[in-house]
């Protein structure tokens, strides 16, 4: 009667024990970073990480745009709409492989109008 008592009892301990091993294995999940990208950060190059978000602002005040980016290194979290004219905060992308890209914002603007059509550039390298 003390034996399969016994077997019973060593059955649950080591089934506990190699479940609280593989919980340790696991890494933690990291949360999501946000990386605000400001009309102030154009021309430069920013440091990023897979997995985290950007949250890009309008450079200036146009109605329309013409965003270019490495599809392998982020994807737009705008609809097509969106990215063509983009919400009051902006556009927003998930960096999803290691790479460097130019996002590149040119606003469309009237013919005859302006010589001289802006062009914003901010250069993401992830990691």
């Amino acid at each position: 009667m003390v034996l399969p008592a016994l077997v019973v009892f060593v059955s649950i301990v080591s089934s506990g024990c190699s479940t609280v091993a593989r919980a340790r294995d696991t890494p933690p999940a990291v949360p999501e970073r946000t990386v605000h990208i400001g009309p102030g950060d154009f021309g430069r190059q920013i440091a990023v990480q897979v997995g985290d978000v950007l949250r890009v602002e309008r450079p200036a005040d146009y109605a329309e745009w013409d965003v270019a980016y490495a599809a392998e290194v982020l994807r737009s979290l705008n609809t097509d709409e969106g990215r063509r004219r983009p919400p009051a905060n902006g556009w927003t992308f998930a960096v999803v492989a290691r790479g460097t890209t130019d996002l590149s914002l040119t606003p469309f603007v009237a013919r005859g109008g302006t010589p001289n059509v802006p062009k914003f550039v901010v250069t993401i390298t992830a990691e």
